[in-house]
């Protein structure tokens, strides 16, 4: 996986590319963990270069969005593929997250 991050107003947008499976969702949990632990509270995924979710991708976007829930911030993820996209249908991830069609909409949803 690799990440692109910036700062949109207040968001931290982090881009994603790559597979975010088994052996990436160590990697993915510490760095989004790291932003959050460096005072981000509105946390802004979008997953348009992203091809490949595991279980334990799953798993770590679950626990970064539990965290960020508990010190009243919030996680929203954007740009699905259509492959992701069932994956979050039928693990149920579908309502558990906030998810958006683009990252325009995302940030707009920040605002609101």
């Amino acid at each position: 996986m690799t990440y692109e991050t910036t700062n949109i107003d207040g968001i931290c947008v982090v881009r994603c590319a790559g597979k975010l499976d088994s052996q990436s969702a160590g990697e993915a949990e510490a760095t989004f963990n790291g932003l959050l632990d460096g005072g981000a509270e509105k946390l802004l995924i979008n997953f348009a270069g992203v091809t490949f979710i595991s279980s334990m991708g799953m798993r770590a976007l679950l626990t970064v969005a539990k965290r960020l829930h508990a010190s009243g911030g919030v996680l929203r993820i954007c740009s699905l593929s259509p492959v992701i996209t069932e994956v979050f249908h039928m693990s149920g991830f579908i309502h558990l997250l906030y998810i958006h069609p683009t990252e325009e909409d995302a940030l707009r949803h920040f605002a609101g």
